[in-house]
């Protein structure tokens, strides 16, 4: 089925490496640790200074941009797309 079928995962890239290199797996997608760990001390210091109440829609994380924020879900459309050709990129 391979090159007939395109296969996307979320995986780490480091386990999946294999599976992109040989085309097994097209892509993997997941948000960026990084960006995710950008994200969540931004919020944190946010809760320490007091300012839980402007944690809400239209928020502007510098940086990442205006996350759609439903509850305690911070939701942002920052996919990483990881295939063959960079998977070798990330260590995790």
């Amino acid at each position: 089925m391979q090159n007939k079928v395109v296969v996307i995962a979320t995986t780490s890239p480091k386990e999946a490496a294999s599976f992109l290199k040989d085309g097994t797996i097209n892509y993997t997608v997941l948000w960026s640790p990084a960006d995710a760990g950008r994200a969540m001390v931004y919020l944190a210091k946010m809760l320490l200074d007091g300012k839980r109440d402007d944690i809400k829609q239209g928020l502007e994380i510098p940086g990442l941009g205006v996350p759609q924020i439903d509850g305690a879900s911070i939701l942002f459309n920052k996919p990483l797309l990881v295939d063959g050709s960079n998977c070798d990129q990330f260590d995790f």
